[in-house]
């Protein structure tokens, strides 16, 4: 109990005490005082009248009293209630931490004989964030992190290799949190990794950064990518079926024979984009999309696939068109 709820009780008894003095005094000389024996010889009806006020005074006092020693104790049993709960609190923040730890320590144990033992411990660490609000940021950045160091984007024009099992498991256990619980600004930061071959599906990856990411060959069907940074992403001969590109920056991304087909690519950045007659468009939303290429011999509109059952901008919307004729920004974020 608090030194200031003490002080507060204590004052509040020393009242009630004085309160009920007062009222004992008050019986004794005052109200009742003509009916006590040494002063006169009272009636039957005034004894009784007399013991039935005295009666009812002191049931009231005893009831104040156990109404006032009820709510201290009702204070003292919430006290102690809230008390246990901090502990258990405080118990299940530390053994978290610990686990949170031990996680990471895990997934630090390299060799081609512990691949396991990084698995258990992407799928540990997964189990912690869906429990620890404080923890679910740093959970992820790590995971990110985690992928940046072992996958690296390859250099030159290496062979894409099946993507190794543990950056898998991670890129699955991101696709499937809930973004929802993300601390506020915070982007998954997947920038100039090597993610080729790599299934991304129905993942939410809004906002990500995938700045110079390799994802050739990759799966991004249903992907949500609302307001992802692909600058100088590749995309070559991916599977973007019905993927959520609302936003994206595609600067300069390499989206040859890639599949679009129902994409949702509304306000997505095409500028500098580079594609193909395999690049496949059908039925893709680009309402609201800038700096589409539409220069003379580089007409992105006339030369890929599904152009007709794809929803393009009108032709006089102020930046839909590339012409040639403005420069767009090539600042990279």
């Amino acid at each position: 109990m608090s030194q200031a709820r003490r002080h507060w009780l204590t004052l509040g008894f020393t009242a009630l005490a004085l309160a009920t003095l007062g009222v004992v005094w008050w019986l004794g000389t005052g109200l009742f005082a003509n009916t006590w024996p040494n002063k006169t010889t009272p009636s039957m009806e005034y004894m009784r009248n007399y013991f039935w006020s005295v009666g009812v005074v002191a049931a009231g006092i005893v009831g104040v009293w156990g109404f006032a020693l009820a709510a201290v104790r009702t204070a003292a049993l919430d006290s102690q209630a809230k008390t246990a709960q901090r502990e258990s609190e405080l118990n299940a923040q530390k053994h978290q931490s610990e686990a949170f730890a031990t996680a990471i320590n895990l997934l630090g144990q390299h060799g081609p004989d512990n691949f396991a033992i990084r698995l258990g411990a992407v799928y540990a660490l997964e189990s912690i964030a869906k429990s620890s609000t404080e923890l679910h940021g740093p959970i992820f950045e790590t995971l990110c992190a985690y992928v940046r160091q072992e996958a690296p984007a390859a250099t030159g024009d290496s062979d894409a290799k099946n993507p190794d099992v543990v950056v898998q498991a991670i890129l699955t256990v991101i696709g499937r949190r809930k973004p929802a619980r993300d601390p506020e600004d915070f982007r998954l930061n997947l920038r100039k990794t090597d993610l080729r071959k790599c299934d991304l599906s129905k993942g939410h990856f809004e906002n990500a950064l995938l700045i110079m990411t390799h994802l050739t060959g990759a799966t991004l069907k249903k992907t949500h990518l609302e307001g992802a940074n692909l600058k100088r992403a590749s995309l070559e001969g991916a599977n973007l079926m019905k993927a959520h590109l609302e936003g994206a920056n595609l600067w300069r991304a390499n989206i040859k024979r890639t599949n679009l087909k129902e994409a949702n690519l509304q306000g997505a950045k095409f500028h500098g984009v580079l594609f193909d007659e395999f690049t496949d468009l059908t039925d893709a939303d680009l309402r609201g999309a800038i700096y589409i290429p539409a220069k003379q011999g580089y007409n992105l509109k006339d030369t890929v696939q599904g152009n007709d059952p794809a929803h393009w901008p009108d032709d006089d919307e102020p930046g839909a068109w590339d012409r040639g004729e403005d420069e767009a920004d090539d600042n990279v974020s």
